[in-house]
């Protein structure tokens, strides 16, 4: 009795969780793809520029990729799993929404929030970037004496990272580029204009500047996956008041005389407010009324992410981590491509 009643109990407690499974299952619920993360690709930290536009990532400033780019598998819950080439993986479903707009002072500070998602690994990178950064030009979004209100809203989907050492796979290319590029370079013997007008001058340099166009002047070494969007407001205050002796002179020239209470009755003074609006979407499809921080009109550009996430915060290396035999040279071909750009940004 008892052995017949354990082989019931038996048999209904493996019934319960031998489930069949059909054999396009996995192709239904799973898809391989690229890790959309750019880490491992290029950034040009001389010609890039976060300010212009953040749906054009070539001008924002990523460049080619230099690592191989790993595979990911993506589940109905949307769950990484990593088959990584030296990069980590970790999901971060998360939103920030801050609706509540902060001041900002100065030009100077607003360059600095809107730069701040980004670091660098060396004192010589940030002073590279501090000095793209007060290159760019401000004059459409500010105007002189202004004053700012931003807000800033973040949606994350995942973060990854190099893991360093780096002993993963580079694309060939970039190797090949690397293993081309000279030990010194000729910047006291090629002035600028030299190298602008006379092509086949200056060989050394131009190879690794070539290196530069294409894989940019540092490597992402982190990023934070999803999207964000930046509102901000620029406020001048207009407060024009003809001088008294401006308007003593005009009576004086009509009627002969001059007179003070003409001046006291006729002082004009002109007081207003001119608003520069700009708003900045990276990730996602763009939302009408997205500006107006209508949490309706978030929600429903956060659905969007998904589809189309972007890096929104990042970290930088310099690419002489990959042939540091050669970083003395790298830093003077950065300098020298620092100040080709400066001329033709300055011409443009």
């Amino acid at each position: 009795m008892y052995t017949t009643l354990f082989f019931i109990l038996f048999t209904v407690y493996t019934r319960c969780f031998c489930v069949i499974l059909p054999e396009n299952y996995h192709n239904n619920t799973q898809r391989t793809d690229y890790l959309n993360s750019h880490v491992g690709f290029g950034f040009d930290l001389v010609e890039g520029n976060p300010l212009d536009s953040f749906n054009d990532l070539n001008t924002f400033g990523f460049r080619s990729p230099i690592i191989v780019q790993p595979y990911i598998t993506r589940d109905i819950g949307n769950i990484i799993i990593k088959r990584n080439n030296g990069i980590w993986v970790r999901k971060s479903n998360n939103c920030t929404q801050n609706y509540e707009p902060r001041d900002i002072e100065r030009g100077s500070d607003l360059v600095r929030e809107l730069f701040n998602d980004f670091s660098l690994d060396s004192p010589f990178s940030e002073e590279l970037w501090n000095r793209n950064s007060k290159g760019l030009g401000l004059n459409d979004i500010t105007f002189n004496k202004s004053k700012f209100k931003i807000v800033k809203c973040y949606c994350s989907l995942y973060e990854s990272g190099l893991i360093t050492p780096f002993h993963g796979e580079l694309r060939g290319e970039f190797v090949e580029m690397v293993g081309k590029l000279p030990n010194t370079v000729e910047s006291t013997e090629c002035p600028i204009d030299i190298f602008i007008t006379e092509l086949e001058s200056c060989k050394n340099l131009r190879i690794w500047i070539n290196l530069f166009k294409t894989y940019g002047t540092h490597i992402t070494t982190y990023a934070m996956t999803g999207g964000k969007f930046i509102n901000m407001e620029s406020v001048v205050n207009i407060n024009l008041q003809a001088r008294d002796s401006d308007i003593k002179n005009t009576k004086a020239k009509r009627t002969g005389e001059a007179s003070s209470e003409f001046s006291e009755i006729f002082r004009r003074r002109i007081k207003g407010n001119k608003i520069k609006k700009h708003l900045w979407v990276i990730g996602g499809s763009f939302v009408n009324n997205l500006e107006q921080i209508d949490p309706k009109m978030f929600s429903k550009w956060v659905k969007t992410i998904d589809k189309r996430p972007m890096p929104i915060k990042a970290r930088f290396s310099e690419l002489s981590m990959f042939f540091p035999e050669k970083h003395e040279t790298y830093m003077k071909a950065v300098e020298y491509y620092e100040q080709i750009s400066g001329i033709k940004k300055l011409n443009n």
